[in-house]
């Protein structure tokens, strides 16, 4: 999802805002201000590292409001620390239900993806359910295409489960092809695979379809068992002859 920007600016927006509250009354001093601006600036730089760093120092003094904990969670996301990322964006997302539904997406997703990258699909399914709601175009693709996956995962691709999964890779593909003069590279790269894994799912249903037909149908004309004492066209046994010879 390409929310990268539009999250920066957010956090840039409101990075002179309460961030954070004292455990105990006070000001904020200057030296913590420029303490999270840094982090803010790691983060648009690509040093989630040191963002985090960053983070967690001023989290030794400070509560975190749930925006910068949800933040703080991305940036554990893009470390590959999906334990710490699932633990912080739990905790920040309940509280951000008033914000923009954009700005929802972005956590609620990564929340999702860190979750599918520890192997729990059903939790990650909860979490793209709750993107779902808030995106369009290409965003909505991207995160119904990981929802398929997420279900193939957990259920594998049988008769029973693959409709399920065409009724998601359809509409990602819809949207794919509908969005495509916006589409980054990654997301032409799906919607081929898309294509791909939606004609391999449609011949599962299709043979699981002409398996059970074949099962289910009779013959018109069934023929009545033989016995096996009686012999089809029996033939009647010759009489033995007898020779003579004159003396």
């Amino acid at each position: 999802m390409s929310y990268r920007y539009f999250l920066l600016t957010i956090l840039l927006c409101f990075s002179t805002l309460a961030a954070f509250s004292k455990e105990k009354p006070g000001r904020e001093d200057s030296s913590s201000q420029e303490q999270l601006t840094k982090a803010l600036e790691y983060f648009q730089g690509g040093k989630y590292h040191e963002a985090i760093l960053c983070f967690t120092k001023l989290q030794k003094r400070y509560r975190l409001n749930p925006r910068f904990k949800a933040y703080l969670g991305m940036c554990y996301y893009k470390e590959g620390m999906y334990e710490e990322a699932v633990e912080n964006l739990k905790e920040g997302i309940p509280a951000l239900s008033s914000y923009s539904p954009k700005e929802q997406a972005v956590y609620s997703y990564y929340c999702a993806e860190s979750l599918f990258e520890m192997g729990d699909y059903t939790e990650s399914l909860h979490y793209y359910d709750l993107t779902l709601s808030n995106v369009q175009g290409n965003d909505r693709a991207d995160v119904l295409f990981h929802t398929a996956f997420a279900y193939y995962l957990r259920d594998g691709v049988t008769p029973e489960t693959a409709p399920q999964l065409i009724t998601y890779l359809t509409e990602a593909l819809t949207l794919y092809e509908a969005n495509v003069s916006t589409s980054t590279e990654l997301q032409h790269a799906r919607l081929q695979q898309t294509r791909t894994m939606l004609a391999g799912l449609n011949n599962i249903v299709k043979k699981a379809q002409a398996e059970k037909e074949m099962e289910t149908k009779q013959p018109e004309n069934p023929e009545a068992p033989k016995s096996p004492e009686e012999p089809d066209n029996p033939e009647t046994p010759e009489k033995p002859t007898t020779e003579v010879t004159s003396q």
